[in-house]
């Protein structure tokens, strides 16, 4: 049961960072997360700023604009830029909490956790009475 757990821990973790772009390839993963460019002109927002926003809305992706042939600038629409944060945020997290693990941080199975919650709402309802 812990292997599965794991697995799905570190499938999500692979998840989150080909969201954010990242081609991630680890042993429990048999095809590389790979992100899709979306690419336009910096001419083309110039004067077709409404079109580009708009594909950034519906795509729900970035929108990588060039100058003169070469990359330049990034572009995507707000909803997207904020749930990338969030991902990148959960993303952050996850590999801290892996890191401490890895380097001999104590754990808790699902079934600690929870015994460690109900004892912990129970002297919380006793403390109240």
């Amino acid at each position: 049961m812990l292997d599965i757990f794991r697995r799905n821990r570190h499938e999500k973790l692979v998840d989150i960072l080909g969201k954010l772009g990242y081609n991630i390839d680890i042993n429990m993963t048999k095809e590389r997360v790979k992100m899709k460019p979306i690419i336009r002109s910096s001419s083309d927002l110039r004067k077709n700023y409404n079109s580009i926003a708009e594909i950034c809305r519906n795509s729900k992706e970035p929108v990588f604009l060039t100058r003169n042939g070469a990359g330049d600038t990034v572009i995507m629409d707000m909803e997207t830029y904020s749930r990338r944060e969030e991902d990148l945020a959960t993303a952050e997290r996850l590999l801290a909490a892996e890191r401490a693990r890895l380097h001999g941080t104590k754990g808790y199975t699902p079934d600690e956790f929870e015994g460690n919650m109900r004892e912990a709402i129970a002297r919380g309802s006793a403390h109240g009475e």
